[in-house]
């Protein structure tokens, strides 16, 4: 009888642990999904000029990495200032929330805007000189990973007594497992230097700013060639 009867508490226990489990986790549904994981998210100011969000979006459709798990049709934002991303869910009573996900479970997550992608990976991911705690877009050809990370920082403007957020990008380009960071057109040509001219031309053709400020002014010249 007391056999029985530590089996039946067993037996309890367990399917307690599963439905707490289950609530921790992301929900996979088809299509729009549901992710029950994270925080509130809350805009840092109210009062202020521009948008601390990636392309001042909230709801780009795109795919998470969580846990190991793909989760697609997820409607995605990233929050540059806090460094935290975004998603919409459907709360049990059928109420929209906006959470920022649990970062130190997602490993990386990607969204289509005006036809392009954009896809980020957490950083030791990318490479273990990275930042763990940060994601970096990236773009990767066969020889070269070209990586960005975004930043977004909050100042007072004393005229209108407004906070606005600037943008700050550093970009790199990882090359044979090296790290190199490029702040103008010299770093591209003189990392590249076995196509140098070609890229130059294709560079002053395009008429393409190679700098923090234009960060995707990049992409098309490993893209075009390969590199």
């Amino acid at each position: 009888m007391k056999t029985f009867k530590n089996l039946f508490v067993l037996c309890i226990l367990l399917i307690t642990c599963v439905k707490f489990q289950a609530k921790c986790q992301p929900i996979p549904i088809q299509d729009n999904e549901n992710i029950i994981n994270g925080k509130l998210w809350v805009p840092t100011i109210l009062n202020s000029e521009g948008s601390q969000l990636f392309l001042g979006e909230l709801q780009m459709k795109g795919y998470i990495r969580f846990d190991s798990v793909l989760y697609h049709g997820i409607n995605l934002g990233y929050d540059l200032e806090q460094n935290e991303v975004l998603a919409t869910i459907v709360t049990p009573n059928n109420t929209k929330r906006i959470i920022a996900l649990n970062k130190s479970r997602l490993q990386e997550f990607s969204f289509m805007n005006n036809g392009q992608e954009f896809h980020f990976k957490k950083g030791d991911l990318i490479h273990p000189d990275l930042n763990p705690k940060s994601f970096y877009q990236l773009v990767s050809t066969y020889n070269l990973t070209y990586v960005i990370h975004r930043e977004k920082q909050k100042v007072l403007k004393m005229k209108s007594r407004k906070y606005e957020y600037l943008k700050y990008n550093k970009l790199s380009i990882i090359k044979d497992n090296k790290i190199h960071s490029i702040n103008k057109r010299k770093d591209l040509l003189d990392l590249l230097y076995d196509q140098k001219t070609e890229i130059k031309k294709y560079i002053q053709l395009h008429k393409l700013k190679i700098n923090s400020k234009h960060p995707m002014d990049i992409v098309p010249v490993i893209l075009n060639f390969d590199l």
